[in-house]
């Protein structure tokens, strides 16, 4: 593991880096994300909320005594388009171990959900050839209520992405330290440290029915700020007696 150097790398915790380092301890802590000698394989797409995560990871390991190891992992696809030798460029003066593995297998295009399904299938096999114990996703709290919603909507089933998700009799864990936290304050935070635009873009952030229900959760959450927290925390309170 690299030891970092703590006067150059030590990010000082304010205003939106504050809360969003705090927002994200709490998820971590809540549903016991991380350990001593955890193998951290990190799902990096070249997006900034990918690239946050990685750095949230690096300042953490600087101010808990817990000893783990951060591997980011890129899986190149023909559904993602980002600067591959700036997201290279990144992880090498973060000293963060980076692996490549190119994907090209072809199905439909507009499918977005097939990209996460195939892509978590090359994460598992990614995370047991290095050794790896978790498997962090950046998917944030409007990532999961979306996803809920659409699975009810279009799918006529009640799914959801887990916080953190137990595979292969405990084996592998996935985790998503950004559970708690909304994709404007990741945003506000990657820019408040000046973190690089690899020119990310996504097939799977052009899903219509995505996008129709990200609009309408928009617009609800303008008037009732406290919607997506209370489906999140709905999940933690199903009432099975009154369901089919």
């Amino acid at each position: 593991m690299v030891k970092l150097n703590s006067n150059q790398e030590k990010i000082k915790l304010k205003g939106i880096t504050r809360f969003v380092y705090k927002q994200t301890g709490q998820a971590i802590s809540d549903y016991g994300m991380l350990g001593d000698k955890d193998r951290i394989l990190f799902a990096v797409s070249g997006s900034r909320l990918s690239l946050l995560l990685l750095k949230l990871f690096k300042l953490r390991r600087i101010h808990i005594p817990i000893n783990f190891d951060i591997i980011a992992c890129f899986i190149e696809n023909e559904f993602i388009k980002v600067n591959k030798k700036g997201l290279a460029d990144f992880c090498k003066a973060e000293k963060i171990k980076l692996i490549t593995k190119s994907f090209k297998k072809v199905k439909n295009p507009s499918n977005s959900f097939w990209c996460t399904e195939d892509f978590r299938q090359e994460l598992y096999g990614q995370a047991s050839k290095q050794n790896c114990n978790k498997i962090a996703i950046g998917h944030n709290l409007d990532d999961i209520i979306q996803t809920t919603l659409v699975n009810l909507c279009f799918s006529a089933k009640v799914e959801t992405w887990q916080p953190s998700l137990s595979l292969f009799e405990g084996k592998i864990t996935v985790i998503r330290p950004f559970s708690y936290l909304e994709e404007k304050y990741i945003s506000q935070c990657a820019d408040s440290l000046n973190l690089p635009d690899l020119g990310y873009e996504s097939c799977y952030n052009q899903d219509a029915n995505r996008l129709k229900l990200k609009k309408i959760l928009k617009d609800l959450s303008s008037d009732y700020p406290f919607v997506k927290k209370n489906i999140f925390r709905s999940f933690k309170k199903i009432k099975y007696d009154y369901l089919l």
